[in-house]
Formats: C-alpha cells, structure tokens, sequence
C-alpha cells in the first residue's frame, strides 16, 4: 500500500513546516516541503 503524499508550502514568516512535515511522516505519510515560488512556478 503506498502513503498519503502531502505538500507543504513554505514562505517567508511561516516556521512550522519542519514540524508539521515530521508530523505528516510519523502518521505514515510521504510529506514534502516546497517553497511557494517554486511551486508556483510549476517547478514542484
């Protein structure tokens, strides 16, 4: 069976994504972090 991926977006002035991606990997997910700019840039 393979895990749920998730996508965190990160941008100046939010400083949580590192805990909330290793939350997302404890509960079994495939958690990645991406800066919005690259992810709006279709690079992501």
């Amino acid at each position: 069976m393979s895990s749920i991926k998730t996508l965190i977006l990160k941008t100046a002035g939010i400083n949580c994504d590192e805990e909330l991606a290793h939350a997302f990997r404890m509960a079994g997910s495939d958690a990645e972090i991406v800066h919005i700019n690259e992810f709006s840039r279709g690079r992501r």
